[in-house]
């Protein structure tokens, strides 16, 4: 049977207790699942307080004991261990994210996956600074795509990043294969949210570069204009929590909640519009194509891979990471059931001609037949 090695950080937590709930958690099992249908065995390595070995639907999670907080040196344990069971004519060693790259024995059997540029984050620091921290990159960028066999992109983004810095541009060896959203008629009623108001989710980790500090303060704008006309959910879960809490503690029109991603389409069928307003380090994001399969109307900022899903007024909002155009782009929505009709009936064409999982899976499986 042919094995895919893939190198992760932790599907499971450190000590191989819990599974970890995140976007590129959700892209391994679904990339694992497609996999296994074909009879090809995903085998996932991942970082670990101690060696284990656990089988979670099928997929073998292996847990190699390493130094947790030196990254690297973690990866080249794991590696090492796979260079011990890989067998060059059948297996392949896939890297989950472009990161965990270090140089193979069989560069040629080496796949590795682009999830979007996550340097773009903005700072203070000075422009000579950023300029070398720039060129720094180009170098890094440069030696990984070289270490793999193909490069896996989730947006348009990298690759015209990539070949803008670097001229020259191999086309056999960086493919891009966008996110997917999960088709589902599942039900996932949320009874708390009034049927009269106009719902509103943000579903991101809270950490700043999700855009949710940005995003709290245009909601304390609109709750002054709207009152109870609208319910406004906060969905995940990070650093940022406790902030959202003391913002929001009482105002009986905010929630703070959390969902299991397998049921993440269902959970946003709740809503009518969903708002992606990320600052940096984004792909093509499965939580705005969830939102989009659902019938939500959107409101994504301009970053990254974002802009190769939405087409701005046609089906959705794009506009600035900024608080004003936001809060302009939600007045919009909620004043207009026409705008927001048509922008949530387009974004479902979009994403069910455009982003299914089934072109998603075609396109994986054809990257291991050649």
């Amino acid at each position: 049977m042919k094995r895919v090695y893939i190198v992760y950080k932790q599907f499971f937590d450190y000590n191989g207790q819990t599974i970890q709930i995140g976007g590129v958690e959700t892209y391994l099992y679904s990339l694992s699942q497609v996999l296994i249908k074909k009879n090809i065995k995903p085998i996932i390595y991942q970082f670990s307080n101690q060696n284990f070995k656990k089988s979670y639907d099928d997929i073998d999670i292996i847990g190699i004991k390493c130094s947790i907080n030196n990254f690297k040196k973690s990866v080249k344990t794991i590696i090492k261990q796979i260079t011990k069971e890989f067998e060059k004519d059948s297996d392949y060693l896939l890297f989950a994210a472009e990161h965990y790259v270090v140089p193979f024995k069989y560069k040629e059997k080496v796949v590795s996956i682009q999830h979007g540029i996550h340097w773009d984050i903005p700072n203070d620091k000075s422009y000579i600074i950023n300029l070398l921290k720039s060129f720094l990159r180009s170098i890094v960028e440069y030696k990984r795509v070289n270490a793999c066999s193909k490069v896996i992109c989730v947006d348009y983004n990298y690759i015209n990043w990539y070949r803008a810095i670097f001229k020259k541009f191999d086309y056999n060896k960086m493919f891009v294969i966008p996110n997917f959203y999960y088709d589902s008629n599942e039900e996932y009623k949320l009874n708390y949210l009034d049927d009269n108001s106009i719902k509103i989710v943000f579903a991101r980790r809270f950490v700043e570069y999700r855009g949710v500090k940005i995003f709290a303060r245009v909601v304390q704008k609109l709750l002054k204009k709207y009152g109870k006309q609208i319910n406004v959910v906060f969905a995940g879960d990070g650093p940022e929590k406790e902030m959202l809490k003391t913002m929001f503690l009482e105002n009986e029109n905010v929630f703070i909640t959390k969902y299991s991603q397998n049921i993440s389409l269902p959970f946003h069928k709740n809503f009518d519009i969903a708002v992606i307003p990320t600052v940096g380090s984004e792909g093509t994001s499965l939580s705005l194509l969830d939102a989009m399969a659902a019938g939500c109307a959107v409101i994504s900022t301009n970053v990254g891979g974002l802009t190769n899903i939405i087409i701005d007024n046609f089906n959705g909002l794009i506009v600035n990471s900024e608080e004003e155009k936001i809060y302009q782009s939600l007045e919009l929505l909620i004043e207009n059931d026409i705008i927001r009709k048509k922008l949530s009936e387009n974004a479902l064409l979009t994403v069910k001609n455009g982003f299914s999982h089934s072109d998603w899976s075609k396109k994986w499986l054809k990257i291991f037949e050649e």
